[in-house]
């Protein structure tokens, strides 16, 4: 009789935790996060979206489109890893597994909606590894097979990223606001099981995107947020990452159960968090890749204002306010 409900428990409880994770998958979730700073003198309200991986929201993406359109934002700041560039494996062979077109689609409809900026995740930066754009760093090596469908797909983004600011190490000013890209290849995204973590240097930061102009409110898109106290400390106001997908699963008190590294238990998985006057937002993003689950862990939509020093933070639902 135990034996038996042993055996139950096994096959309900995981039957059970992947209804709730399909159920949580489906669900847009605005998370409202407001800021103050000095260097603000009007409100601004943007989104940040971060990892959508080619997954849809309904037919081309129209409650994504309409989540957004409710929220009324100035711009749209992309953090990297709308598609879906997979590794080459030697088990999968030389098969084509990558896809950009439901990504594509939201990016024409989407630019020409609101202005939109966006940053180079790691599976765009393989995307070029894969299509010869730049130098491979991952040590991965790619038949003609593979690069020829990788440059068929760059192409048909590139053509999709026409009429969006691609921020690929670059800096735009917008009015007060200071919005930067910064693009890690291969390197910085390796398996922490089997190697070290590769360090982020200030000079680094500084020959791919200069210095921050102290006049202006800085705000950097960085996908990882390994490296995100790194921005911060070389004097950042606001970083946006992604990358972690929440942590896939989160354990309340705990944080993450893992991230794409390899990681686990990472408490700064998703939310905010500070270090000095600077602030490091967390997006839960959108999609999934490896592993198709979330628990715990609805995909975001960031909501963030940007308020003058001494007229907030504005404490909105399901938001959270700070001052810089």
């Amino acid at each position: 009789m135990l034996r038996m409900l042993i055996i139950l428990l096994l096959l309900i409880i995981p039957a059970i935790l992947l209804t709730i994770s399909k159920h949580e998958r489906s669900i847009l979730m605005p998370e409202r996060y407001s800021l103050c700073s000095s260097r603000i003198r009007r409100p601004h309200r943007f989104i940040f979206l971060s990892d959508l991986h080619e997954v849809e929201f309904g037919k081309d993406n129209q409650r994504l489109l309409e989540a957004i359109d409710a929220e009324h934002p100035e711009f749209i700041l992309i953090g990297g890893d709308f598609i879906r560039c997979h590794k080459v494996r030697p088990w999968t062979g030389h098969r084509h597994q990558d896809s950009v077109e439901v990504s594509c689609r939201f990016l024409e409809a989407i630019r020409n909606r609101y202005p939109t900026y966006y940053a180079i995740g790691n599976h765009e930066a393989r995307l070029r590894e894969k299509a010869g754009i730049v130098r491979c760093t991952s040590g991965a090596k790619y038949d003609t097979y593979i690069q020829d469908m990788a440059r068929a797909d760059y192409a048909r983004l590139e053509e999709a990223l026409k009429g969006v600011h691609v921020l690929d190490d670059d800096c735009v000013t917008l009015d007060e606001l200071e919005l930067s890209g910064l693009t890690l290849d291969l390197s910085y995204f390796r398996n922490m099981l089997t190697h070290p973590r590769k360090p982020l240097r200030e000079e680094e930061i500084r020959a791919k995107v200069g210095v921050p102009d102290r006049t202006k409110f800085s705000i950097m898109m960085l996908h990882t947020p390994m490296y995100g106290h790194e921005a911060l400390r070389y004097g950042e106001d606001l970083v946006l990452s992604g990358h972690y997908h929440g942590g896939t699963i989160r354990i309340p008190g705990i944080g993450a159960l893992m991230t794409p590294q390899f990681q686990f238990f990472v408490r700064e998985c998703a939310g905010i968090f500070r270090e000095g006057e600077g602030t490091l937002l967390i997006n839960r993003g959108l999609g999934t890749h490896s592993i198709n689950i979330r628990i715990n862990d609805k995909p975001e939509i960031s909501v963030i204002t940007l308020l003058p020093k001494g007229t907030g933070p504005a404490q909105e639902k399901n938001g959270t306010g700070i001052n810089i």
